[in-house]
């Protein structure tokens, strides 16, 4: 499924299982995922420069901070930085979302070359600060609009 198309019909297994995983399948719709960036207060921290995340304090997140990453990670996701099998029934989970780990580390790293963006003295990947969600932004905005989001961050 890519992200264009949103959501599948759920079956009762799924929904099931979404109660017991404390989580509902995502809308990978880059319009959904925007609204959802633009209204979560850790992630308007982010944007504004007060607050990074670094993927080595993962431990100490809030449930806040996991909410931010979980939104984070769909963004993700739908740009196909995060290789999950989304035509697989239930897909959403089996995804360890809300945790700052290697596949997200991987992911962001990706965002961040692609958008030439170079954190000093951390590695790429290693945190979301400002510049990346910013990236994250315009590539979701060039997505919506069917473009190509990698030419939408691209640095001039």
């Amino acid at each position: 499924m890519t992200s264009a198309q949103g959501m599948k019909k759920v079956s009762g297994w799924c929904k099931i299982k979404s109660f017991f995983a404390e989580k509902d399948q995502p809308d990978l719709s880059p319009k959904a995922i925007l609204k959802k960036l633009n209204e979560n207060e850790v992630i308007k921290k982010m944007g504004k420069g007060e607050l990074s995340i670094m993927s080595k304090y993962q431990e100490g997140l809030s449930e806040k901070g996991a909410e931010a990453i979980s939104i984070i990670q769909d963004g993700l996701i739908a740009l196909e930085l995060i290789k999950v099998d989304t035509s697989c029934e239930c897909w959403w989970t089996d995804f360890n979302f809300g945790v700052y780990g290697d596949k997200t580390i991987g992911a962001v790293k990706q965002l961040q070359i692609a958008a030439g963006i170079y954190p000093k003295k951390i590695p790429q990947g290693q945190i979301i600060g400002k510049q990346t969600i910013a990236a994250l932004k315009k590539a979701l905005e060039a997505q919506a609009k069917g473009k190509n989001w990698r030419e939408a961050v691209r640095p001039k």
